[in-house]
């Protein structure tokens, strides 16, 4: 029961995609994290669980609406803005697919894996542009004015009766570097995964794999037992063989209840026996002495007291 609760705040944690480092939970609870790791499943099965797996191209959707409502881009579509935030969007959501050659979706939640995308994206367009030795007008944005389109900050305080609001605006700024150095740490996994795919997607690379797998394939063919492959013929020529010997068995069971029953029949009817041409008779058996049943000892009656 120990083991149950850490499980549980493990998976709770993951769901609201704020995952708790599983090394401070063990110390936390005096135990080895391979002690309640191995429970998730069975805290699943017993929630009767149905997982499912978000992609980042649904948050990177969400933060360009933002970008856009917060630019004032529904009112003007031929805009160079919208222009903008449309390659923002198609570089971001390709980025996210190529993230998945390597283990950001494992580390990290979809919706940061989506600003960091953007993040990533936003960066690379305004170094185009200054590679180009164009200035920035105001269709490209910094990485403070992009985090504050796509997170909301804290309302800013404007009377004296919201000191409470005061203290969590002052401290906005602080949150923001500490979200911006996160999405540094989710964009190293992401550029990683960026790498593979561009590995991967040459012509070269991908000849010398299909290489490599037709060579596995033709030594696998060597090892694989014909008779558990249902292509072969010996896998085939097996399953007629005891398809055969299942109808003989079945066949003989049969013939051997239909025997069983005409041996009853017969000895109902008295077929067995011999006929001679004789009319059936009961004797009266003359010797015959029935036995006396033994009288039953009655119990004597109770002593009277008169």
């Amino acid at each position: 029961r120990e083991k149950i609760l850490p499980a549980i705040f493990l998976l709770a944690s993951k769901a609201e995609e704020c995952v708790i480092d599983t090394g401070k939970l063990a110390a936390f609870f005096n135990m080895k994290p391979r002690q309640f790791i191995r429970l998730e499943m069975d805290v699943l099965e017993g929630l009767a669980f149905n997982l499912k797996i978000y992609h980042a191209k649904r948050p990177i959707e969400g933060f360009i609406n933002r970008i856009r409502s917060k630019r004032g881009e529904a009112n003007n579509t031929s805009s160079k803005r919208k222009m903008y935030t449309d390659k923002l969007k198609k570089r971001a959501i390709q980025l996210a697919r190529d993230s998945y050659y390597a283990d950001a979706s494992l580390l990290f939640p979809p919706s940061q894996i989506g600003l960091a995308c953007i993040l990533i994206i936003n960066r690379r367009m305004r170094e185009e542009r200054s590679a180009d030795g164009k200035d920035f007008d105001d269709e490209h944005l910094d990485d403070e004015a992009l985090i504050d389109a796509c997170v909301p900050s804290p309302p800013s305080a404007t009377t004296s009766s919201a000191s409470s609001l005061s203290s969590s605006s002052s401290s906005w700024p602080q949150k923001r570097q500490r979200l911006l150095k996160q999405l540094d740490a989710v964009g190293v996994e992401i550029k990683r995964g960026e790498d593979l795919a561009v590995g991967y997607g040459k012509d070269e690379t991908k000849n010398q794999l299909n290489q490599s797998a037709l060579k596995i394939l033709k030594r696998l063919q060597k090892c694989l037992n014909p008779l558990f492959n249902p292509e072969s013929e010996e896998y085939k020529r097996l399953q007629r063989e005891k398809k055969r010997k299942r109808d003989e068995e079945e066949s003989a069971q049969n013939k051997r209840e239909q025997e069983e029953d005409r041996r009853r029949e017969a000895k109902l009817l008295g077929a067995g026996e011999e006929d001679d041409d004789k009319p059936f008779v009961l004797h009266r058996n003359d010797d015959f002495v029935p036995k006396r049943r033994k009288m039953e000892l009655q119990p004597p009656p109770p002593p009277s007291f008169n």
